[in-house]
């Protein structure tokens, strides 16, 4: 192929001319979406829980789009999904069975360039144990495609991946494009696309990136062709979306969608806009609703969850889709919900009623922290104050489960006093849920920002709670755990060991003890339907069980109780380890001499939050001052 474009790809068509010549026999290609979970740290009671994230390959379903009409061969593998049916059906696991899953496929379609896509990022991105390295270390031992890399995951560390020679080549940020373009060059097709910058490889000895334009694509086409193909309808037989997919019913068949892409927000510690743009962009609302009439009319979907980052970017845009979603509704009984969540300084009172309407049972909103300083240092496009109009808004809308986000140990720099103008903005803000994460810097870009060494070989779960199968937070010698962590020095940056007995403690005052469903005028029925929802996901935790059955005594459910007690019991009993937790926070006391009647249950609350009461009242900390 002859490029006549103004741009030097000399080394790319040098480099794809050797990889035709080895590897290209045909016009066939694969694409996988990796596994979700990490393959060496497997949980089979949460698995059979489903408990395991199952979300269909939408990035590879996009690519598969771009590349249509192309005479191509090509099929969509979702590792993950068809890993997680394997479990269920022979009601075993170990990581090999997925590998021998994919190269069932590789046998069946014979590719020649094998493209792989992974969504999640875990602790150690580099270890063969991490589920993107594994994949690709397998293809590199066979040794007969071209591999092509993409996703959030290897986007983190496309240089790490490239020098250790575990793909040819490495897609930066959204892919179709650039896939397209790369497609011409490999297979020597005449230049249908237009060259793109931001595709990596490494020929020798130096890491190489491809010049051309660095428009963001264009964003138009539903997913319905590749929807066809894929047995979505199925999906929540063997996990889930997230706690929203499950508090919207285990039984209910769930999928996706996307409206847009990037975001207006630049936060110094998200990846978003360097992967997918600033600000939005949106696909034509009448193909996003045709894509979802698909999924609820043809395939049975009766949840749907936002995977946009700025799900409203654009006020109008969003309006139009929503009410064609109140339309659908009128047809079909289906629920959405929005995880990834919204900018709170964009929430009005018509928006949520919109919300309502459309049937949407709750969303997320991130928050980050109570502390103006960070939060203005955070560059979130918000403040406390929107937070709070926010805050009061909301609760005029109970029929939504609100999760706020905040993020401890903030760039390695937060003290213990910022965290807790955090923990005590919890209760401020009175919202369903607090969803607490410890703070990681996952990309380079980020790090060299922050001037900071990358946690992309050292970070654990943005959840302590899941850095180990059976949901446990180990308590190190030397660190304050409990309700010992309110000793902290306040002006003392604590150490990254400790922010999780932290993140332990927050976490259980702020959802369990304190939270506002348990308090006088609060819903109970709300919050044990959510936590028992969370329950499946860590079977082996005794307090979850113990706080739905104070919120059933509260609901006057007697007849629940026992069922939920004896869970808490036999948790306990089993582990040293709960034990200890449960004489920390005085919970055994609870378990040993539980409430008979709601007005005891009230009672045992209200002890336990007397407890933490100089922690949860505003004190005159910064985060009350702006």
């Amino acid at each position: 192929m002859v490029d006549i474009s103004p741009y030097n790809n000399d080394p790319l068509h040098a480099y794809a001319e050797g990889l035709r010549s080895k590897y290209l026999r045909n016009r066939n290609v694969l694409l996988v979406q990796a596994l979700q979970f990490l393959p060496y740290s497997t949980n089979l009671e949460v698995i059979f829980r489903k408990g395991y994230p199952a979300w269909p390959p939408t990035g590879i379903q996009r690519i598969a789009n771009a590349l249509a009409g192309r005479g191509l061969n090509i099929k969509i593998v979702d590792l993950n999904y068809e890993t997680l049916e394997h479990v269920f059906e022979t009601r075993a696991y170990k990581p090999e069975d997925s590998l021998e899953i994919l190269d069932r496929h590789i046998a069946e379609v014979q590719p020649s360039i094998i493209g792989v896509s992974c969504i999640c990022m875990f602790s150690d991105l580099h270890a063969p144990t991490n589920p993107l390295t594994m994949l690709l270390d397998h293809l590199k031992k066979l040794d007969r495609f071209v591999v092509v890399a993409g996703g959030t995951a290897l986007n983190n560390d496309i240089g790490g991946f490239l020098r250790r020679e575990m793909c040819h080549f490495a897609v930066a940020g959204e892919g179709e494009d650039k896939v397209r373009y790369l497609m011409d060059v490999l297979l020597d097709d005449g230049g249908k696309a237009a060259p793109r910058k931001g595709i990596y490889f490494k020929p020798a000895d130096r890491l190489e990136q491809t010049d051309g334009g660095t428009e963001w694509a264009v964003l138009t086409g539903d997913l319905i062709g590749t929807y066809q193909s894929l047995p979505i309808e199925k999906y929540h037989r063997v996990g889930c979306l997230n706690t929203f997919s499950r508090f919207a019913g285990m039984d209910r068949p769930y999928g996706v969608l996307q409206l847009n892409r990037g975001c207006r927000a630049r936060c110094l510690f998200c990846g978003v806009p360097k992967f997918m743009g600033r600000p939005t962009r949106h696909y034509p609302v009448a193909e996003v609703l045709a894509e979802v009439r698909y999924q609820v009319e043809e395939r049975g979907i009766r949840h749907l969850d936002v995977i946009d980052d700025d799900f409203i970017g654009d006020r109008r845009t969003t309006s139009e889709l929503i009410q064609g979603l109140i339309d659908l509704r009128a047809r079909y009984d289906f629920t959405w919900s929005a995880y990834n969540g919204l900018i709170a300084s964009q929430i009005t009172e018509d928006l949520l009623e919109l919300l309502r309407k459309a049937g949407c049972i709750g969303f997320s909103m991130g928050i980050e922290s109570g502390n103006p300083d960070l939060l203005r240092r955070t560059r979130k496009p918000s403040n406390l104050r929107a937070l709070r109009k926010a805050s009061d808004m909301l609760q005029r809308f109970p029929e939504l489960f609100v999760v706020g986000n905040y993020i401890l140990g903030l760039y390695d720099e937060e003290t213990f006093g910022q965290m807790l103008d955090s923990f005590r903005f919890t209760f401020e803000m009175k919202l369903d849920w607090s969803a607490f994460a410890a703070f990681q810097i996952t990309s380079f870009g980020t790090a060299v920002e922050l001037e900071r060494q990358s946690d992309v070989n050292r970070a654990t779960h943005v959840l302590p709670a899941r850095d180990r199968p059976d949901g446990e937070v180990a308590i190190a010698e030397g660190v304050l755990a409990g309700p010992d962590v309110f000793r902290l020095d306040p002006d003392k940056v604590p150490a990254r060991r400790q922010i999780s007995q932290i993140w332990f403690t927050f976490n259980l005052v702020s959802n369990y003890i304190g939270n506002k469903h348990l308090r006088p005028g609060g819903d109970p029925a709300k919050y044990v339907a959510w936590v028992e929802t969370i329950q499946g996901i860590y079977p082996a935790n005794p307090y979850m069980p113990l706080f739905a059955a104070l919120g059933r005594r509260l609901m006057q459910d007697h007849a629940r109780v026992p069922a939920l007690l004896e869970i808490a019991r036999t948790n306990v009993d089993k582990s040293d380890y709960w034990r200890t937790r449960f004489e920390q926070f005085d919970l055994m006391s609870v378990l040993e001499n539980f409430p008979d009647s709601a007005p005891g249950a009230a009672e045992t609350l209200e002890a336990m939050r007397e407890r933490y009461a100089p922690w949860m009242e505003a004190d005159g900390h910064l985060s009350h001052k702006e």
